[in-house]
């Protein structure tokens, strides 16, 4: 199964080129996927199907220097992905909820994405 998301094409070279510029690069690439991630995050617990609430209290964002990332279940909410995905019991249809809001979103990620990048480079670019 392929995996959602939004992809930006020459993030590798931004992050080598940003590393010769600022040596907080990596937690402030941390910090804007996370920005970016969590109205997802957001989007998809108040898309989900849950009896108790517990899916929807387990969602939530993460980041990396290479992205932004949505977990949802844990050892507790076992059921996280038959939610997502469908499956057992029986015929199960499922309820996309993570790849509804990231489908929803994925303007809004990309802009957001665009402008908190632009305004970190400004803040620590210098001319030579």
């Amino acid at each position: 199964m392929a995996a959602t998301g939004v992809k930006v094409e020459g993030l590798k070279l931004l992050n080598q080129n940003l590393k010769r510029v600022s040596v907080g690069y990596i937690k402030e690439l941390k910090d804007i996927h996370k920005k970016v991630s969590e109205p997802v995050a957001e989007r998809a617990a108040r898309k989900v199907r849950s009896r108790t609430g517990r899916l929807a209290a387990s969602i939530k964002a993460g980041a990396t220097q290479k992205g932004g990332y949505i977990q949802a279940g844990k050892a507790t909410v076992p059921y996280a992905a038959v939610n997502h995905w469908g499956g057992y019991p029986g015929d199960y249809q499922g309820n996309p909820f993570l790849t509804d809001a990231i489908e929803e979103l994925e303007d809004n990620i990309v802009k957001q994405w665009a402008d908190l990048t632009h305004d970190f480079i400004e803040r620590v670019w210098v001319d030579s």
